[in-house]
């Protein structure tokens, strides 16, 4: 929402301003008497005892030449600030300024309350503290694996099994060592149950033999 022309500010009323309490301050900002500083007040114009003159008044129109050339040539106004038209209406400088929004919006935040405006700054900070941590933190990890991909950072234990050991698996050489070891005392197992049956049968014919009926 832009600020209200120097015009709308003393020549048209809101509906809520019967009593037309609005005034024209030096910088050329529409506000309420009450919210004008004693300092400031007795520098403004209210809308019950002036108007702002019509854009084809003659002298009005010559003192907004003069303002224009020479805000672009110096950047301020030297001359009078304030020019008084036909029927008593009056013309400022301040509103013929091309920075003029932005000198009104700027001194609406130096009006703002100072504990709102630290308030603003240290949830600012505090956004860009923690920021800064997480970028931070990034830029570590990254760099820890640019410097030596084979380095992983530990990673800290998160579900239910992560206390338990991790089981390592042999080299393929112990595989193989195992199982030839095994097949070799199976084959020893298979000769020595063979041995014995071969002895039991030897002891088997050599016993005598009883009479045949």
């Amino acid at each position: 929402m832009s600020p209200r022309s120097c015009y709308d500010c003393l020549n048209v009323a809101i509906p809520d301003d019967s009593v037309r309490s609005c005034a024209l301050g030096p910088l050329g900002q529409c506000a309420s008497i009450s919210q004008l500083g004693s300092a400031i007040r007795s520098h403004s114009y209210a809308a019950s005892d002036f108007t702002y003159c019509e854009s084809d008044d003659a002298i009005c129109s010559d003192c907004d030449a003069a303002w224009a050339r020479e805000y672009q040539e110096l950047g301020h106004v030297t001359n009078d600030s304030v020019c008084q038209g036909s029927n008593d209406c009056l013309c400022l400088s301040s509103c013929s300024n091309p920075a003029r929004m932005e000198k009104v919006i700027a001194a609406y935040c130096s009006d703002m309350d100072p504990s709102v405006g630290r308030a603003v700054t240290f949830i600012g900070v505090g956004i860009a503290t923690c920021l800064l941590f997480v970028a931070m933190s990034f830029g570590v990890r990254f760099l820890i694996k640019y410097i030596d991909p084979n380095n992983e950072i530990p990673r800290t234990p998160t579900g239910r099994y992560d206390h338990h050991q991790r089981l390592e698996r042999p080299p393929p050489g112990e595989m193989q060592l195992g199982l030839s070891a095994w097949t070799s005392m199976r084959d020893k197992l298979i000769e020595t149950e063979k041995g014995g049956r071969s002895e039991d049968r030897k002891v088997e014919l050599a016993l005598p033999q009883g009479p045949t009926a």
